[in-house]
């Protein structure tokens, strides 16, 4: 009889993601999927270019459809847009889109591609949680996400990752990055190296540390510059209050290590990034001038006047609201306060236990859905705020229950004060799945923005955001050939966003449905 084994306390936790970390990052130096299976995708020709041919094409910028178009182009750049088929092909490959919607390739603004979103290791699983992180960026290509904005990774881990992607050993999508998080030691997110084992160093020489942990003002500036080479961005840490069940005030950064922080940004030109949930992380950053903000906070009302500031100063935001559905956790309360029991809100419940306990056996291998559900009891088996002392790690529920009181009528006001709101998942964090922006896109459309606005979040304005939109967010003339095709109009029922039709990344196709790969096939390229 097997003995039931309940969910890894927190040293055992740090000690085999730690170990974990080191096998992931050895087994990332060997070419290949590790076990998963890769789509055979026909030989087309791209020397000259291809062809993409009537097409319907979605203008993200007017809201418009520019129907029988024809896209050329040609190294991987957006050559020709013409709103006919011509009648030659100029010696390019060709594809018949069959009337079908080709928009701008999807940008998730907030996700953590090494991580496997699970909420707990065991050293049997290693090889399974290396095989989610792979898979992490193929389903987001596959879901039409053509670039991603990785908000903290493993940065040695990462980077092996991205020359795989560069390499074309793997596929995947365009990723920016700002190598570790820029934190003090202990802040966000607050779990302590001394729990890791004495050999939390040597593992640390293979993937990399999350987080940078400086300890004083000399030590910010060394690892500043150093985390900043080739980086797209700094990803800060905002709020003093931890997010975990049990845990209190956290260490956070002083003005002076502010000042000097956004000071070096400027120096090397670089945005900054920050992580808030509370009024006090967001009145820091919006005194500082932060580019964008992420998530959004649930233990307070913003003013009109800090929201009008926030459009004067340029400050973006990426609200991922469904991560707050998520961590919005009903397990740990016995009753649903009054002040939560709103329309929306208890949708939104519902929604999530649907999610919660459906299959997604399409983005997330299944061992580790299922060892995320069994966290859950731990809720109830313990009470939230003795998880710490126990040595569990598990989110506190309140402020992500203020996030769905508070975020939807915030992101309104901002909407219409001209604050630029971009998409983001944080995918890779426990029940939050790579290749489900689609999930953060229609909760947008439940708050009450549009279609048409909602994927103009998830294109032009995140490319805005990551100083990207000469290059991506919308199909225009010299920008990057990224696209995703789908089979009805996206602006009158978004959910055809669930399954492309079609990816494209740089010009060549990157994933196709057995259609378009029947049709490729039996039409041979010039």
């Amino acid at each position: 009889m097997k003995t039931k084994q309940l969910p890894l306390n927190r040293r055992q936790f740090l000690k085999q993601s730690c170990m974990a970390g080191a096998t992931i990052a050895l087994s990332g130096m060997i070419p290949g999927c590790a076990g998963i299976a890769l789509q055979k995708l026909p030989d087309i020709n791209y020397t000259n270019g291809i062809n993409l041919r009537n097409c319907n094409i979605v203008d993200v910028i007017n809201g418009k459809i520019i129907s029988n178009g024809t896209i050329m182009i040609r190294n991987g750049i957006i050559d020709l847009i013409i709103d006919h088929n011509p009648y030659h092909n100029y010696g390019a490959a060709e594809i018949d889109i069959q009337n079908h919607y080709v928009l701008p390739g999807l940008i998730d603004a907030h996700c953590h591609t090494t991580m496997p979103s699970t909420s707990s290791f065991s050293l049997s699983q290693i090889m399974t949680n290396y095989r989610q992180i792979q898979r992490n960026y193929i389903q987001q290509l596959q879901s039409g996400v053509t670039t991603v904005r990785d908000m903290g990774a493993l940065p040695l881990l990462l980077h092996k990752m991205i020359q795989k992607i560069e390499s074309r050993q793997m596929p995947g999508p365009n990723v920016q990055f700002c190598n570790a998080i820029t934190n003090a030691y202990g802040a966000h997110p607050d779990i302590d190296l001394k729990d890791v084992s004495f050999l939390a160093p040597y593992f640390a020489s293979f993937t990399g540390y999350s987080n940078l942990w400086y300890r004083n003002t000399s030590d910010l500036v060394t690892k500043f510059k150093d985390n900043v080479k080739k980086a797209s961005f700094v990803k800060l840490t905002m709020d003093k209050k931890s997010i975990l069940c049990g845990k209190g005030t956290i260490p956070t950064y002083t003005q002076e290590d502010l000042r000097i922080i956004f000071r070096l940004a400027d120096e090397y030109n670089i945005p900054i990034a920050g992580h808030m949930l509370t009024k006090y992380g967001f009145d820091r950053a919006l005194d500082f001038g932060i580019h964008s903000m992420e998530h959004t906070i649930g233990d307070a009302i913003i003013n009109d006047h800090d929201i009008s500031l926030m459009a004067e100063k340029g400050c973006a935001i990426v609200p991922t609201m469904s991560m707050a559905q998520i961590f919005a956790t009903e397990e740990a309360i016995t009753d649903l306060p009054q002040d939560y029991q709103n329309d929306f809100i208890l949708n939104e419940l519902t929604l999530r236990r649907h999610y919660i306990n459906q299959f997604h056996d399409a983005y997330v291998e299944p061992s580790i859905h299922s060892a995320n559900q069994k966290t859950l009891s731990l809720y109830r088996q313990y009470g939230c705020d003795n998880l710490h002392r126990l040595g569990y790690i598990q989110s506190n529920p309140r402020l992500f229950f203020g996030i769905l009181k508070y975020g939807p009528n915030h992101l309104k006001k901002m909407y219409n004060a001209g604050v630029i709101i971009g998409c983001g998942t944080d995918a890779g964090v426990p029940f939050i799945y790579h290749g489900m922006l689609w999930r953060e896109m229609e909760m947008l459309t439940r708050i009450g923005f549009s279609t048409i606005d909602v994927i103009r979040f998830a294109t032009i304005n995140n490319a805005k955001i990551l100083r990207m939109n000469s290059e991506i967010g919308s199909i225009e003339l010299e920008k990057k050939a990224d696209f995703m095709v789908v089979k009805e109009n996206p602006f009158h029922n978004l959910k055809t966003l669930r399954k492309p039709s079609l990816v494209i990344k740089g010009g060549r196709i990157e994933f196709a449905q057995k259609h378009y790969l029947k049709f490729m096939d039996t039409h041979p390229t010039t």
